[in-house]
């Protein structure tokens, strides 16, 4: 047995003991050593999740878990305004480049008509992302999607809004991913 192998099997009988320092030890240690026992791996999942569980305030957000999917989802709802804004201020791009590609009008109107349902305005763009996300896990109405448009914005300080990945939003969700 190596004296990595020794290390390793100390800490693990230490945490297995109570130690809960012994877990932060061998995250240090297999960080060093570049190799990693499972029973890290799964004590160190196990520990987090537990202490995500713990609740750390007051109300619907009170843990790190439910505050993540809150965030979550006022980014999700952000994102699809802005992507609608985005849409509205190429409209009018959209309909000149048809124009000079010389498409009878008949076809461009039927073209442009979804286009027009995105609006022109910010309370378009409130409406049209309420109807989007109508089946959606971050639904809400017209009202609700501006305030977490507003809140996303006003809170964009560095590192509050990163995204968690695929896995983390569908352990969040707990639903299987694509």
């Amino acid at each position: 047995m190596t004296a990595d192998a020794m290390r390793f099997d100390q800490l693990h009988r230490a945490y297995r003991g109570g130690a809960v320092t012994a877990l932060h030890d061998a995250l240090s240690l297999a960080l060093e050593h570049g190799t990693v026992p499972r029973w890290v791996l799964d004590d160190a999942r196990q520990w987090i999740a537990v202490s995500c569980a713990w609740p750390t305030g007051r109300g619907r957000t009170a843990n790190p878990r439910a505050r993540a999917l809150s965030d979550y989802i006022h980014f999700y709802r952000w994102d699809m305004v802005l992507a609608i804004r985005q849409h509205q201020a190429h409209y009018d791009e959209n309909l000149q480049g048809l124009r000079q590609l010389k498409i009878p009008r008949s076809k461009i109107a039927a073209i442009m008509a979804g286009h027009r349902d995105f609006g022109h305005t910010w309370a378009d763009a409130y409406h049209h992302a309420s109807r989007e996300l109508a089946n959606h896990f971050a639904f809400g109405s017209a009202d609700t999607i501006k305030k977490s448009y507003l809140r996303v914005q006003r809170n964009t300080a560095p590192g509050r809004y990163l995204l968690p990945s695929r896995l983390a939003v569908s352990a969040l969700l707990q639903v299987t991913p694509d």
